[in-house]
C-alpha cells in the first residue's frame, strides 16, 4: 500500500509540472521563448570560450644524469615553458598542416649549389643576411622533412642569425625543387650527402650544429651514427624523428604517405630526362613502399627492402653516436607515435635527452602560423647550450657515453655498418630565392 501511495504521488507530481508549463505556453508564449532561447546562447557561448581557451601543455624530459644532464637543465629555459594550445589547435593532425604551412614574412634564402663527389648536386640555402656574419662564427645546419623546404624554417634560420650565428638549410636531392642531374634519390638515413656537405662547410672553420626535421631528423641519426666522434658537430636536435624508418614510413596514415609520394614523385617526374625509364616506374607507383622498391633502390644499389633498410635505419648504430643529442616528441604524432619512441635509449645514454609533449602533431608544436614552435625554441636552446659546455667535459662525456653503450639489451636492437668516407665536395653555381 505505501508503494502504491509513493507512486501515485510522483504522478500527481509530474501531472502538476505538465500543467504549469501548458499554462505558460500558452499564457506566456513569447517570454519563454525568450528564456529557452537565451539559455541556449549562454550555453553556446560558455561552450566557444572554453574552446579558445588555452591550456598549458608541460613538457617531460627523459635522459640519465650525468654533468651534461645538469648543465642542460641549468641552460635550457625554454624546457620548462609551457606549449599554450586552445582546444581546436590541440588535434595531431591540426599542429601538423600548422608546421608545414608556416612561414615568416621577409625572410629571403641564398642558394648555392654543392657538387658531390658522385657528380650529383645538393642545394644549401644561406639565409640573407649571413653574408655579414664574421668569419669562423658558429655554423647552424637545418634538415628540413621530406614535403617541406627553406620557406618553412624561416623563423628558425632568423632567431640563429640574431643570436650571431649562421643558418643554412640543407636540402635532399631534389628537394626544396633543387636541380637534379644525376639518376639517383638517397636512401631515406643514407648519409653519404651529408658527410659531403660537412666537410664543405668546415673549410669555414666555425663551430657546426644541426637541427632536423622529421625525416630530417631521421637523416641527422644515422649520419651521427654512421660517423661517430668524427661527426664533426657540437650537438644536434631533432624534432618529430620517426626513430624507426620501416616501422613509420610504410605505415603511414593515408593522407601522409600520399603526401610523402607525392614528393618523391615529383623529384623524379620534374627531372624525367635524367631519370629516364626510372620515371615511367615512379609514374606507376601508388604507394612508399612500391616507390622504395622500384625507385629508390635501383637507383640507390640496393637489391631488396631488406637491404635498403638495414642501411638506411636511423638508430642503427645509436651506440656510435658521442655528440649531444635531443629528440623532441609528440605522443600523439600520427606520423610516429608513442609506441615508436625508443625510452629505454634515452635512460641508457647520458649523450641523449628527450622531450614528449601530449600534443603536438607531426613537426608542429605550434601557437600560431608565424614566429618560432615551441620545439625551434627547445633546440636554440640546446644547441646555445652546448657551445658553452666545457670541452673537457665534453670529451670525458663522450668517453663515458661509450662505456655504457656497449650492453646487450642495446646490440640486440642495433646493427653496425661501416661506410667510406667521400671525398671533400665542390661548389658551384648560386642564387638568390624568397
Amino acid at each position: 500500500p505505501m508503494v502504491a501511495v509513493e507512486e501515485g504521488g510522483r504522478v500527481a507530481h509530474a501531472a502538476i509540472a505538465l500543467c504549469v508549463m501548458y499554462w505558460l505556453v500558452l499564457s506566456y508564449p513569447f517570454t519563454l521563448a525568450i528564456t529557452c532561447l537565451g539559455t541556449l546562447l549562454i550555453t553556446v557561448l560558455i561552450y566557444l570560450k572554453t574552446l579558445f581557451r588555452t591550456r598549458d601543455c608541460l613538457a617531460r624530459l627523459t635522459c640519465r644524469d650525468s654533468t651534461l644532464s645538469h648543465h642542460v637543465t641549468a641552460h635550457c629555459h625554454a624546457f620548462r615553458r609551457a606549449l599554450r594550445l586552445p582546444v581546436w589547435a590541440r588535434n595531431s593532425h591540426v599542429q601538423s598542416v600548422m608546421g608545414l604551412l608556416a612561414r615568416e614574412a621577409g625572410v629571403e634564402f641564398r642558394r648555392e649549389y654543392l657538387q658531390l663527389s658522385d657528380g650529383g648536386l645538393v642545394a644549401l640555402d644561406w639565409l640573407s643576411g649571413c653574408q655579414y656574419v664574421p668569419h669562423g662564427r658558429p655554423i647552424l645546419m637545418i634538415l628540413p622533412d621530406l614535403p617541406a623546404s627553406a620557406l618553412q624554417m624561416g623563423a628558425l634560420c632568423r632567431e640563429a642569425l640574431k643570436l650571431g650565428l649562421k643558418a643554412v638549410v640543407v636540402n635532399r636531392r631534389g628537394q626544396g625543387g633543387s636541380l637534379v642531374n644525376t639518376p639517383k634519390l638517397p636512401g631515406y638515413g643514407e648519409a653519404s650527402d651529408l658527410r659531403e656537405v660537412v666537410e664543405f662547410l668546415r673549410q669555414e672553420e666555425a663551430t657546426l650544429s644541426a637541427v632536423g626535421v622529421g625525416t630530417g631528423g631521421d637523416l641527422l641519426l644515422s649520419y651521427l651514427g654512421e660517423f661517430g666522434s668524427s661527426a664533426h658537430l657540437s650537438s644536434a636536435v631533432c624534432i618529430s624523428p620517426s626513430y624507426s624508418g620501416e616501422g613509420t614510413m610504410h605505415t603511414l596514415p593515408a593522407p601522409y604517405s600520399l603526401l610523402y609520394l607525392s614528393h618523391l614523385k615529383r623529384s623524379v617526374l620534374a627531372n624525367a630526362k635524367v631519370f629516364g625509364k626510372t620515371a615511367r616506374k615512379a609514374r606507376a607507383t601508388w604507394s612508399l613502399r612500391e616507390f622504395d622498391k622500384r625507385v629508390t633502390c635501383p637507383t640507390g644499389g640496393w637489391d631488396d627492402l631488406g637491404e635498403f633498410w638495414a642501411d638506411n635505419e636511423p638508430l642503427r648504430e645509436a651506440d656510435e653516436i658521442s655528440v649531444p643529442v635531443l629528440c623532441i616528441s609528440s605522443t600523439d604524432d600520427p606520423v610516429s607515435g608513442q609506441k615508436h619512441i625508443p625510452h629505454d635509449l634515452f635512460r641508457a645514454l647520458p649523450n641523449f635527452f628527450l622531450l614528449t609533449l601530449p600534443h603536438g602533431g607531426h613537426a608542429g608544436f605550434r601557437q600560431s602560423l608565424h614566429g618560432l614552435s615551441w620545439a625551434e625554441n627547445a633546440a636554440v636552446d640546446f644547441v646555445l647550450a652546448m657551445l658553452t659546455f666545457p670541452s673537457q667535459q665534453h670529451h670525458k662525456h663522450v668517453s663515458c657515453a661509450h662505456a655504457h653503450t656497449q650492453t646487450d639489451e642495446l646490440m640486440d636492437v642495433m646493427c653496425r655498418t661501416v661506410e667510406s668516407e667521400p671525398e671533400v665536395a665542390s661548389r658551384t653555381s648560386t642564387e638568390t630565392h624568397g
